[in-house]
């Protein structure tokens, strides 16, 4: 009986000192708030192109560097080049911070 007192008021605890899961994400007037994100993404080689949510967006040559602006959210980026493995990245873009995604595509070993 006691041992399930103590553990209620730690979970109570635990509850009151974390961060609410709206916190990152703009706050309960999140539609007041711009719907566009910033990405930065820097992927190696410099052949690769980076799509999007599907859209093309670049070449990683002309990326490096450079904040994009996306729509806030989940994204899904794929990046693909010749002669390597294509990789699949899922990023919560938010307002509240840049996003970077830094890649190193592997190369594409056929026996």
């Amino acid at each position: 009986m006691i041992r399930r007192r103590l553990w209620s008021v730690a979970i109570v605890l635990v509850g009151l000192c974390a961060t609410p899961a709206w916190a990152d994400y703009g706050g309960v007037d999140a539609l007041e708030q711009p719907f566009e994100a910033r990405v930065t993404v820097e992927v190696h080689p410099l052949n690769a192109d980076v799509w999007v949510d599907g859209a093309y967006l670049g070449g990683s040559r002309e990326l490096t560097n450079l904040e994009v602006t996306v729509l806030r959210g989940r994204r899904l980026l794929t990046i693909a080049a010749p002669g390597y493995k294509s990789r699949f990245i899922v990023v919560d873009a938010t307002t509240a911070r840049t996003s970077r995604v830094t890649v190193d595509l592997i190369p594409d070993r056929k026996r």
